[in-house]
């Protein structure tokens, strides 16, 4: 007979996570830019063809604030509020000259994604030569990267959100390999724990969860006739490195990333050096 620890056990890993889709509801969106009003217009065309699909699910009104003063980014944050959009778009370094340098996202796009709860498409800066050859061409894969990709339903449903019928979308999760690590070597060194078989356990519980979670939206998808490929990556490695590489080798259209965290005021996880480091792509800070 099974002991109680052993029956709840058993319990808990019949219960599944399933994913729930949710409706974005994109219906109002804004270009901040510090271009000419030539050159912003011309933006603004280029943007509204990347998110085609958006324009698919509901008639988006187009708001832009433009201009090449330099404006404070408390201000800026007042211009928004009056449109009352559901998406902000916007590149990195704005107001600035810093985008020739891979090191921030500059104050102004620090203080949007931390201070406002709307989402922020994060285009690459239209005078760089680092932007992917045409980056706002369109819009056909993303790849959602998270720290815990289980019953984050609103970073998944934001990045089918951005994609046509019969897109490519990229769930990835990667357990830092590092940290494994350090636990299993804890575990070899208490004399009644079974070493290899804590490895071997432990590691399937851990890729486990998010693989079923994948699984059920590959499940919703079908049932709301979504004709959305979606693609699993579950695995175990660096977590910063493995996630670059696999978005330069999947060439991905899109990045969604989780930028806040409800315990601290810093950007959340690993949302800060992925915003740095991918540059020649959109990203998505929700």
């Amino acid at each position: 007979m099974l002991k109680i620890d052993e029956f709840e056990s058993v319990f808990r890993s019949a219960v599944k996570d399933n994913y729930r889709h949710q409706d974005i509801g994109i219906r109002s969106a804004v270009l901040l830019t510090d271009l000419s009003e030539s050159e912003a217009q011309a933006l603004l065309a280029q943007v509204k063809v990347y998110c085609a699909a958006v324009h698919d699910l509901a008639n988006v009104s187009w708001h832009m604030l433009s201009g090449t003063e330099f404006q404070q980014a408390e201000v800026l944050l007042n211009s928004i509020e009056q449109f009352d959009v559901d998406l902000i778009v916007t590149y990195r370094n704005l107001y600035s000259n810093a985008w020739q340098h891979p090191f921030s996202l500059g104050e102004h796009l620090d203080i949007l994604v931390q201070k406002t709860p709307t989402p922020v498409l994060v285009i690459p800066h239209p005078h760089a030569n680092y932007k992917r050859d045409p980056s706002l061409n369109s819009c056909t894969s993303a790849m959602v990267v998270t720290d815990h990709l289980v019953n984050n339903h609103r970073l998944v449903s934001s990045g089918l959100t951005f994609l046509p019928q019969k897109g490519e979308l990229y769930l990835t999760h990667i357990e830092d390999q590092f940290y494994f690590d350090r636990i299993i070597d804890a575990f070899s060194k208490i004399p009644n724990i079974d070493t290899e078989l804590a490895t071997q356990t432990l590691s399937e519980q851990l890729l486990k969860a998010p693989a079923e979670y994948i699984k059920s939206v590959i499940t919703e998808l079908d049932a709301l006739e979504k004709q959305i490929h979606v693609n699993a990556i579950v695995e175990f490695g660096h977590q910063l490195k493995d996630y670059i590489k696999h978005i330069e080798q999947k060439r991905v259209d899109l990045l969604v990333i989780d930028a806040k965290d409800g315990e601290q005021m810093a950007m959340h996880g690993l949302a800060y050096p992925l915003a740095i480091e991918v540059r020649n792509i959109p990203v998505l800070m929700l």
